[in-house]
């Protein structure tokens, strides 16, 4: 649904932010499992899951940086918006 329309429609300014301390705007959920970070949810139509990432993919590293689970959301952060990244994953 296009909310800055609708709203602009009926007169109400409405800004979005990025929550920069989780990984939603990249299109994924995780946990820290392990020293890992574990994927929890894909969000349908996003860069992650055009990416080809699932549900149970643990990220091992991001532009052949190894992370740690801690460490994914501030590694990710790091890139600008459209900018291609590449994420190895342990799978199964």
């Amino acid at each position: 649904m296009p909310l800055q329309e609708t709203f602009a429609y009926v007169g109400v300014d409405c800004v979005f932010s990025i929550n920069k301390k989780e990984l939603s705007h990249f299109g994924i959920s995780a946990n820290i499992k392990g020293e890992f970070a574990q994927i929890t949810t894909v969000f349908s139509g996003t860069c992650a899951q055009k990416s080809g990432l699932y549900v149970g993919d643990k990220i091992i590293t991001i532009n052949r940086e190894k992370v740690s689970g801690k460490s994914v959301v501030a590694v990710i952060n790091q890139y600008a918006a459209n900018k291609i990244i590449t994420i190895w994953v342990l799978r199964d």
